[in-house]
């Protein structure tokens, strides 16, 4: 029989709307950054950033707990406000806002899953637009990021991101 020194974990101790939170994470860095520059192209670069950033943070093994309708989550990154509404139970989707110094940053995001035998497919759907006060620009970005986790009966389980930027 199989067995393993490893403990072996698919579930997180947070919920979806936890979760989005955590995929804004970098937003403080970049965006607070590009809400004090003037020049749009400086900012777009710095949105863009932003983007790949946050890919790290998609690739998670874990699957957090399952949405409930109206779920709400109320929090703090680096002393900027963000605020997450669970709008739909199935498919889940997820709506964002976060207001910071000189910026507002709006997103939706719906994860949608595949299971094989021996592999799980997941892709978010959605968007993230980022409306900066200085500059009146508004820069919106589609979020379909696909991953494969393949071997999963293995002690070692692999995760291939495919992107293009």
């Amino acid at each position: 029989f199989f067995s393993s020194r490893r403990r072996h974990t698919r579930f997180l101790p947070v919920s979806w709307a936890r979760r989005c939170v955590q995929e804004t994470g970098f937003a403080p860095v970049y965006i607070n950054k590009a809400s004090k520059i003037n020049n749009p192209l400086e900012q777009f670069k710095l949105c863009i950033a932003n983007q790949v950033g946050t890919l790290c943070t998609l690739v998670k093994q874990e699957k957090p707990f399952n949405p409930i309708l109206g779920e709400t989550y109320q929090g703090y990154i680096d002393g900027t406000p963000i605020f997450v509404e669970q709008i739909s139970h199935h498919p889940p989707v997820s709506m964002a806002m976060m207001y910071g110094s000189g910026y507002t940053l709006k997103g939706m995001s719906a994860p949608h899953a595949d299971m094989g035998a021996n592999s799980v497919s997941a892709k978010t759907n959605g968007y993230t637009s980022i409306s900066f006060k200085n500059t009146k620009s508004n820069i919106v970005s589609q979020q379909p990021v696909p991953v494969s986790y393949t071997h999963l009966t293995l002690p070692t389980i692999y995760a291939v991101q495919n992107s293009v930027v």
